[in-house]
């Protein structure tokens, strides 16, 4: 992965975290922590994508490489809400 696909995850990842905590009702004070599970999020969501061979989903062109922003997104909504469930509603 390229520094420009690296940056795009970690700004997918804040905002899969962000809106994930303002939609599951979490603690907003715990912020390192939901950007870290949504980077995690992130590269499953990519990683779920390009093993199933999912198309791209409004997909992101930095410089001439193509970047699909709905599968991390997803894969950071998916994983936070395991986590969640996993622990009962506290993460």
């Amino acid at each position: 992965m390229a520094i420009h696909q690296l940056i795009a995850l970690g700004l997918t990842a804040a905002i899969a975290a962000s809106l994930a905590t303002a939609l599951m009702g979490g603690n907003s004070n715990q912020w390192g922590l939901h950007f870290l599970m949504g980077l995690v999020g992130a590269f499953l969501g990519n990683w779920l994508q390009w093993r199933m061979q999912l198309p791209a989903i409004i997909p992101v062109t930095i410089n001439h490489v193509s970047y699909a922003l709905i599968w991390p997104l997803l894969g950071a909504f998916l994983f936070i809400f395991v986590l969640r469930f996993a622990h009962g509603g506290e993460v």
